[in-house]
């Protein structure tokens, strides 16, 4: 797709030129392109679980951007060719993720602390933790309290646990359309 913003007989030029050439309009500016193909073939099952996740995607952006409060925060986030709508989407599509967990302050104590750190692309609404003998049964779990800017997420550990070989901690992001991203840990 080569950019024709440069000539100015087709800069602001859109549509089928004969059967040859399509021009486009794309954040200002103009390319032109081969005329796409239709296909013959229908979706196959990985195309298909594509365009319900897009539906999906896409319906929750109209939800989310009909509420004033919503639509004013991501409205307050968009830049340039980043539109509420494009956010909105973003945010659907790619679930939150948790970075790290910091086990610096933790010895297996009750009151010892556990720091999870989380990121989302707009908001990481909850974190929560696990704590797991190598087994697998779960000696504890509980949501963490964020700090003041929402990136660390802090848990204080209610049980004791004299023996911390193979236990395994596992922090869990919640965004706001409901998508989690986890990390685990093997002690």
């Amino acid at each position: 797709m080569s950019n024709s913003n440069q000539n100015l007989n087709v800069r602001k030029l859109r549509g089928k030129i004969g059967d040859q050439i399509v021009y486009k309009m794309r954040f200002g500016k103009s390319y032109a392109a081969n005329i796409p193909a239709p296909s013959s073939k229908g979706p196959n099952e990985a195309q298909s679980k594509i365009r319900l996740k897009f539906k999906m995607a896409t319906l929750w952006a109209k939800k989310t951007l009909s509420d004033p409060a919503q639509l004013a925060m991501y409205q307050a986030l968009s830049k340039g060719a980043k539109t509420p709508w494009i956010l909105a989407m973003t945010n659907y599509l790619k679930p939150p993720t948790v970075a790290e967990i910091d086990l610096g302050e933790y010895q297996g104590n009750v009151g010892d602390k556990i720091v999870v750190i989380a990121v989302d692309d707009i908001n990481v609404k909850s974190v929560s933790l696990t704590i797991k003998k190598a087994t697998g049964e779960v000696i504890e779990k509980g949501e963490c309290q964020p700090d003041d800017i929402g990136l660390l997420w802090n848990y204080t550990a209610t049980t004791e646990i004299a023996n911390l070989n193979g236990v395994i901690i596992t922090g869990t992001a919640k965004d706001d359309a409901n998508h989690n991203g986890s990390l685990s840990v093997t002690l």
